[in-house]
């Protein structure tokens, strides 16, 4: 089950708790307001705490800021479950408070009244349980940025030929057109090394290029190639730390593969871990196999969907040969 999966998971039962919480609140704040008497069940307790000074702060009942708080909660929630991360952290520290405020109460409820409200119990237990579930989120966010940010040591694999991972043949097979020539090309940042191979289609907007990244090994500041890829699409999953010098490379595939603010999308059943992103004349799929990802694009008047298929095609051709 992916990160992201489990956090709308908690995030989702944070919203219910919530919510369950700002429909107690609203109704205690309604018995409050109407001077009516809460339904305690003959509960002596229930009735002292609830009919005392401490039950309302400068005239506003405290069941009143607990329902906006319980609101505001449920808000919060529902919005980092669709991914917001301005709303992650507004979540927790509105918890945090409600943790506050909860500790105050029982110590008042302990210590000065001597007396314990059951609605009041029940809202604290289910302030615990928010508090809990932030607990979880905290614990697989700080596992996730550790494991994004832990590096790996370079590759020693042997240089690998582009050409020779998915025939001329095969190509005009996928793509529908003759390949007139291939032509292989290769240039190396001081970090990786990337070995190009261009299979020019009688048609050209058939063309296919395949661009292979693999460490560096002529180089002394080689790195991981998986290194790179965490820090280029993590970000897709979990903010990562950008390593310096990698800024350039970057954003050259972004100017090559995506338009502005279009996202590249997460693909499934293709290697280790896959990426498609979209540009103005076709798109190029991301695949990462171990310690190489290969970049396939392609272009032609096929529809998006069909691009994708094509490369995941000549993907699947490419990594059986690494």
């Amino acid at each position: 089950m992916g990160r992201s999966r489990i956090q709308t998971i908690f995030y989702s039962a944070a919203a219910l708790i919530s919510l369950v919480g700002l429909a107690e609140a609203t109704y205690l704040t309604v018995v409050f307001l109407s001077g009516e008497t809460a339904v305690c069940g003959g509960s002596p307790d229930c009735f002292q705490v609830l009919g005392s000074s401490y039950a309302k702060i400068g005239g506003i009942p405290v069941s009143g800021l607990g329902a906006l708080a319980y609101f505001s909660a449920f808000a919060f929630a529902t919005f980092a479950g669709f991914g917001y991360g301005q709303a992650r952290r507004f979540f927790a520290w509105t918890v945090i408070a409600m943790f506050g405020m909860t500790l105050w109460l029982l110590f008042v409820q302990a210590f000065r009244l001597h007396a314990f409200c059951r609605y009041c119990l029940f809202s604290k237990t289910r302030r615990l349980a928010l508090v809990f579930l932030i607990g979880m989120l905290t614990m697989l966010a700080s596992c996730q940025k550790s494991k994004m940010n832990s590096t790996s040591p370079p590759s020693k694999r042997p240089k690998i030929d582009p050409c020779g991972l998915i025939s001329a043949e095969e190509v005009q097979a996928i793509q529908g057109s003759p390949i007139k020539d291939v032509k292989p090309s290769e240039q190396s940042d001081g970090s990786f090394r990337i070995a190009q191979c261009f299979y020019n289609a009688e048609t050209f907007n058939k063309s296919v290029s395949l661009a292979v990244t693999q460490s560096d090994p002529a180089s002394p500041k080689a790195r991981n190639p998986k290194d790179f890829w965490k820090e280029t699409f993590g970000r897709y999953e979990g903010e990562t730390k950008e390593e310096k010098g990698d800024e350039e490379k970057r954003e050259s595939l972004r100017e090559q593969d995506e338009e502005k603010g279009t996202p590249p999308k997460k693909m499934e059943g293709v290697g280790e871990a896959a990426y498609w992103t979209a540009n103005r004349v076709g798109g190029a799929l991301y695949v990462l196999k171990n310690d190489v990802f290969i970049r396939i694009s392609v272009g032609g008047p096929e529809s998006e969907e069909a691009k994708i298929n094509n490369c995941k095609a000549l993907a699947e051709k490419a990594l059986s040969r690494l």
